[in-house]
């Protein structure tokens, strides 16, 4: 999970994790929320604590991060050293879009007919 484009490091998250260490159990490297035996309000309980750490912003720069996967699906240095083509990253981002449309709420959406909305993301992300 560590690398060198702005995701947090080893450190960060073993420390998050840490934090999570009371609602949250490994098992064969993933991580599941702890269930309690003693009544249902306990489990009901680790859920609750893990949403409360889910980012609540997410939906504010939803639409920034399916360009920004878009862009990755190109290939990193692709993308970075000779540019992508405009129609091409409009249409992967379309498709995610597309894909994972039920995960958030919006009031603008990218979709194949609002493409004003991906043009003025693009001039703000610049």
């Amino acid at each position: 999970m560590e690398s060198d484009y702005g995701l947090p490091g080893e450190a960060n998250i073993r420390q998050g994790l840490k934090h999570l260490d009371g609602v949250i159990c490994k098992k064969r490297n993933y991580y599941f929320p702890r269930s309690f035996d003693v009544n249902e309000n306990e489990h009901l309980n680790s859920f609750v604590m893990l949403g409360y750490y889910r980012n609540p912003i997410n939906h504010i720069f939803f639409n920034e991060s399916l360009i920004v996967c878009s862009l990755y699906s190109f290939g990193l240095d692709n993308a970075w050293q000779k540019g992508v083509s405009l129609p091409e990253l409009f249409e992967r981002t379309c498709f995610l879009s597309n894909l994972i449309r039920r995960e958030e709420v919006l009031q603008e959406r990218i979709t194949e007919k609002t493409k004003e909305v991906f043009d003025r993301l693009l001039v703000f992300m610049e």
